[in-house]
């Protein structure tokens, strides 16, 4: 069985589109931000996902701009992270 990602909620509820597969409808990574580096263009075509973001944090990227439908925005990795680990309905993190 295979897994399909989800489009992190921050990210869902700025740019209103779908989260769950098959209807999931995802931006993509136009750039990444080092620090001391700078913004990069970000090579390829990469829809965003928590585990891809982790992977590029783990790189040393702490930002991301993300396209969706022509529209770009910009977005912490901590940020994104943080509000996917929130609990949901008031709940506790165990």
């Amino acid at each position: 069985m295979s897994h399909q990602s989800q489009v992190p909620g921050l990210v869902a509820d700025y740019f209103k589109c779908g989260t769950q597969p098959p209807f999931a409808e995802y931006p993509t990574i136009a750039q990444t931000f080092k620090p001391g580096r700078g913004w990069s263009t970000y090579s390829g075509v990469k829809r965003v996902s928590l585990s891809w973001l982790r992977k590029l944090r783990a790189e040393g990227v702490t930002s991301v701009a993300l396209d969706y439908q022509g529209r770009v925005a910009d977005f912490t990795i901590a940020e994104i992270t943080r509000h996917a680990n929130r609990p949901v309905f008031g709940g506790s993190l165990i």
